[in-house]
């Protein structure tokens, strides 16, 4: 019903591919890049985005200075953990009551953050929900 990615090259190059495959945009957003961002670069801007994938819908926190931000660091757990309760909580807003089937690209280490979010509300290592990179995990929830 709904395909995500994140914000980094390669998220959007397999979205691309899915969405081809599926036939649904993807919508992207930045809080499901990799843990750490891209330390001092802004990531690609909007328009970068949306001329090497036209189809995507690209969410209104990705400006024309890029979509980083910066203050977390790949091993700054806590600081990840948070963002993956953020992305959770707002993909479970947008989908959990309509019982949707959503479609997440994102990145190996932080691919297993929202799982881990979900179940519980404090960091317990990123492999806590262990997601290897090409992996596709599937996870049923019920209110």
């Amino acid at each position: 019903d709904a395909l995500y990615a994140g914000p980094q090259r390669r998220a959007l190059e397999t979205a691309a591919f899915l969405s081809r495959t599926v036939g649904r945009a993807p919508h992207i957003h930045p809080d499901l890049c990799e843990c750490g961002g891209l330390g001092e670069h802004p990531g690609l801007t909007r328009a970068q985005i949306r001329e090497a994938w036209p189809d995507a819908t690209v969410d209104d926190a990705v400006g024309e200075e890029g979509w980083w931000r910066g203050g977390e660091s790949s091993t700054d757990e806590a600081l990840f953990h948070a963002r993956a309760i953020r992305a959770a909580a707002w993909l479970t807003a947008r989908h959990h009551d309509a019982g949707e089937h959503v479609a997440v690209v994102t990145h190996g280490r932080f691919g297993s953050a929202p799982t881990g979010a979900l179940l519980g509300p404090e960091p317990a290592g990123y492999n806590r929900c262990s997601l290897d990179n090409g992996g596709i995990p599937q996870l049923d929830w019920a209110p």
